[in-house]
């Protein structure tokens, strides 16, 4: 009976109010992203400790700000108070001018972009997991996903297959330049011996090239190509450092005001850090 107990706790957790304070909310909410935090008191649980104790900082329209501190310093409880994971206990957040606690979490959440450590991806299309709900055009996530150094994709295959595919057709085009004209002669006087015997076995092959060509199309449209490239489940076929950038692309698109980025190069090559 452990796994009904454990749903009859779920059942019985404090569940998040979706629902709007505020009627009167502008459509245009937030035109500039203005933070204010004023006397902030935050603590997870009733019983522990209070984890922020009246932190007041104000952060100006398109400012970036970091926040520096050891571990368990609440570096990361400041952006779950602002998007409201952890309600507080005391004080107010504004976002300009508008007190976030009379705000939908919906709304709110709505309008705050956030770039975790571990980037998170879905199964599904590259499109799907940078733009799931549809909003922005084909020729801007195009455009970005250039930018970003991931054309590759676009072609249908990832940075492991994409190099092969160069160590092959270097190797390939050396070999034909120490053959030269040679290799060409050889090619013609083995093409004519060989017509023959393609003819006779023309007939038998005509069936098999039928299923053959029925499986590359099949096989074509599950590799997929342009923004219809196969993402795995949780990005499997991608490096972290691609995952993270294509993450970084979805931010982008969103277009939010507001951006919270909670070490977001940590787990990423040097140069993919560079190319950010």
């Amino acid at each position: 009976m452990c796994d009904v107990q454990r749903v009859f706790n779920l059942h019985a957790a404090p569940q998040e109010n979706y629902e709007s304070k505020e009627s009167n909310l502008r459509e245009s909410w937030p035109e500039q992203g203005k933070i204010s935090f004023q006397d902030v008191e935050l603590k997870y649980r009733p019983n522990t400790d209070i984890v922020l104790r009246k932190l007041s900082v104000t952060a100006a329209p398109g400012e970036k700000v970091g926040i520096v501190g050891r571990t368990g310093a609440g570096k990361s409880t400041i952006s779950m108070a602002l998007t409201r994971i952890v309600e507080i206990m005391g004080g107010k957040i504004e976002i300009d001018g508008v007190d976030i606690s009379k705000i939908g979490i919906a709304r709110l959440r709505n309008e705050i972009t956030m770039i975790p450590q571990d980037p998170v991806m879905f199964a599904g299309t590259l499109k799907y997991n940078l733009d799931p709900f549809d909003e922005s055009s084909e020729e801007l996530m195009n455009d970005l996903i250039k930018k970003a150094g991931l054309e590759y994709l676009l072609e249908g295959v990832s940075k492991k297959e994409l190099k092969d595919k160069e160590k092959k057709e270097a190797k390939e085009a050396t070999r034909k330049k120490a053959l030269g004209l040679e290799d060409e002669d050889a090619e013609e006087s083995s093409s004519d011996k060989e017509d023959d015997k393609k003819d006779g076995e023309k007939k038998d092959g005509d069936e098999k090239e039928d299923e053959k060509d029925g499986e590359k199309k099949d096989k074509k449209e599950d590799d997929g190509k342009g923004l219809n490239f196969k993402v795995q489940d949780e990005g499997k076929n991608l490096s972290v450092g691609e995952r993270q950038l294509i993450c970084i692309i979805r931010a982008i698109l969103r277009n939010n005001k507001i951006v919270i980025l909670d070490e977001a190069t940590a787990n990423i090559d040097v140069v993919t850090e560079q190319s950010i």
